[in-house]
Order: structure tokens, then sequence, then C-alpha cells
């Protein structure tokens, strides 16, 4: 909820302790999908755009190859640097998700 952006509300520092709370559970829990995906969101909400950002996405696809939505996150990272070439299979992969679970 932190990441959502309010109308007249302080944003930069609700993203910012968006931000430290994703760090945390990343500290507790280093296995935990959600919670790199939750970082990347963090990170892409203070407009941060760059490896960490990529890294985090990454390493939640990497914890849960079944992760739909963390696939759309990344391909969108990359598209944004420019990069369309790589995110166009990610994007593919998120939306055909059904069919790259286990059976």
């Amino acid at each position: 909820m932190l990441v959502q952006p309010r109308t007249g509300g302080d944003n930069a520092r609700r993203f910012a302790d968006a931000e430290n709370a994703a760090r945390r559970a990343v500290q507790f829990e280093p296995n935990n999908a959600v919670a790199w995906d939750r970082l990347g969101v963090a990170l892409q909400s203070r407009g941060l755009f760059n490896d960490e950002t990529e890294h985090a996405y990454r390493r939640a696809v990497e914890l849960d190859p079944n992760f739909a939505v963390a696939y759309a996150h990344l391909a969108r990272v990359l598209k944004r640097s420019g990069r369309s070439d790589e995110a166009a299979p990610l994007y593919s992969r998120a939306t055909n998700w059904r069919r790259i679970q286990p059976h």
C-alpha cells in the first residue's frame, strides 16, 4: 500500500518507507520471491529503473519461475532501459503464465 501514490500526500516519504520495509523483508527472508518483487516495486516507485531494480526482479523470477507478475515487472524495467528485445519474451512469459506452471 505504501507504493500507491496519493493526491496531496507525502509520496516521497511513503515510497522510502516502502523501500525500507522491502529491504528488511529481503534480509529476513532472502529466498522469498514476493519480498524481492516488492523491493523492485518500491525502487521503481521512486523512479529508479537501474541495475538494483533489475536485480530485485531477476531474483524474484529466479526464486519462483512461475511468478508472472515479477516477469512483467522485469520486462518493464528492461523495456524502459531500451532493451525491448530482452523484454518481449518476458512479457510473453508473464501473459502465458499458465503454460509455464508445472502440471
